[in-house]
């Protein structure tokens, strides 16, 4: 039996590997260190399990970013990526979901003068129906992403926040 590696160690593995491969590349990365910190403790961390886990994200990480890297954001990459990898159906869920992460005239109409605590019960019943079973994780990475999403749900334990040098 191989024996369980702490989360410490295993997240010093998952940040060295990511440094390693990022000195390997040619990018200028915006870096954004309070986004990054939102999204390791939301998207990454509650996911991260195993150093198998390390090595899935960071190879799909690798690949898209040779094809994305001009086009997004590093922080987000890297969280998308996690969440295709180690909890497909919370990324399935976004990607079906784009209006209402994100805002549009839908979004608008659906959600009109709702209170946050409808539409977050909303959300969760609508994760639970799909097989999502920790749906505060799952909120808590949505909103971490999207912040449209974090208002909706008033998951906005960092305060409103707009960074646009990733655009």
């Amino acid at each position: 039996m191989v024996p369980e590696v702490s989360n410490s160690k295993l997240h010093q593995v998952f940040f060295d590997s990511l440094d390693r491969f990022l000195l390997k590349t040619d990018s200028d990365i915006k870096f954004d260190q309070r986004y990054w910190t939102k999204v390791f403790d939301n998207c990454i961390k509650p996911y991260l399990r195993t150093i198998r886990d390390v090595n899935r994200v960071l190879n799909v990480f690798q690949f898209r970013w040779g094809a994305l890297s001009n086009e997004i954001c590093f922080e987000d990459l890297v969280a998308i990526t996690v969440l295709d990898v180690l909890n497909p159906q919370v990324y399935r869920w976004i990607s079906e979901n784009k209006e209402m992460v994100c805002g549009s005239p839908i979004h608008s109409i659906l959600m009109g003068h709702k209170k946050p605590e409808e539409i977050r019960s909303r959300y969760v019943n609508e994760l639970l129906s799909i097989g999502i079973e920790n749906t505060e994780d799952a909120l808590k990475s949505i909103a971490a992403l999207f912040p449209v999403f974090a208002k909706d749900v008033n998951e906005n334990s960092f305060g409103y926040y707009e960074d646009t040098s990733c655009y």
